[in-house]
């Protein structure tokens, strides 16, 4: 079901409960897609449940819904983010091929007072996030009989500068790394060193933060995004054309990923 549908059925049961919350209000543009539908299969579900009890059963259940979406929409702002920033990445030295045993760099370093909302395109601070950390994903550029890609974590040992590796659990532990930024008076700044320990043709491709809050604050609603990408001139996107088969590289692996050789 598409966003648009979700809102309008949304927004149709919200005239039929006779919500006294103005539509304005409820930012639906910017709503969580899965929240819309949880509130659309609630409402549906109590319509079926409704039919089958009497009419004070169905008001019963009418009124559970209600104040439920109502109490949902008081904190509404909790799950909105309403900061969109973006910031890059870089890896040196700026090489397609290295050795094993080598130290390729991957480093990031921006000022928590100047940050430039996305939408609003405003400046702004966002200097007390209390967790600004990624996923780093490391792929062997080679396929198996059935296509699949071959994580490569441990084709790489690591030594973090700034910042930190988390020990998060991943859905990918042959394949993903969390790391967390580190808070050095105004910046937030990583570096890590990435050392390769085999030989092949890797990407390795840098995610975004997303959700990040700002503890202590008065309201809920002091939740940012970080898109990042990377700011190398030349990727070695042609390794991974060559890996895909196509010079028809989908955007966030362009824009996110960096591709390298390992020699001997």
């Amino acid at each position: 079901m598409t966003r648009m549908l979700m809102e309008l059925h949304l927004v149709k049961y919200l005239v039929l409960c006779r919500l006294t919350l103005p539509y304005s209000k409820l930012k639906l543009k910017s709503f969580p897609t899965q929240t819309l539908l949880m509130f659309h299969q609630l409402i549906h579900c109590s319509q079926n449940m409704a039919t089958k009890l009497n009419k004070w059963g169905s008001w019963f259940i009418l009124l559970v819904v209600v104040f439920t979406i109502n109490g949902c929409f008081l904190f509404y702002d909790c799950i909105i983010v309403n900061h969109n920033y973006s910031e890059t990445f870089e890896f040196s030295p700026q090489t397609n091929s290295i050795s094993i045993g080598d130290t390729l760099w991957l480093s990031s370093s921006f000022s928590c007072l100047t940050l430039i909302d996305q939408e609003k395109g405003v400046q702004e601070e966002f200097c007390n996030a209390s967790d600004l950390s990624i996923t780093l994903q490391f792929i062997e550029l080679v396929k198996d009989s059935l296509g699949l890609d071959h994580g490569a974590k441990d084709s790489f040992s690591y030594v973090p500068v700034s910042g930190v590796l988390t020990g998060k659990q991943t859905s990918r532990p042959d394949k993903k790394l969390n790391v967390s930024f580190a808070k050095n008076g105004d910046f937030y700044e990583f570096k890590l060193g990435i050392i390769p320990v085999k030989a092949g043709n890797f990407g390795i491709f840098i995610g975004n933060a997303v959700g990040v809050r700002q503890p202590g604050k008065n309201s809920c609603d002091d939740l940012a995004n970080f898109s990042f990408t990377l700011s190398n001139t030349d990727t070695n996107l042609e390794l991974f054309e060559e890996y895909l088969g196509s010079v028809d590289v989908p955007d966030y692996e362009r824009t996110h990923g960096y591709f390298i050789e390992v020699v001997e």
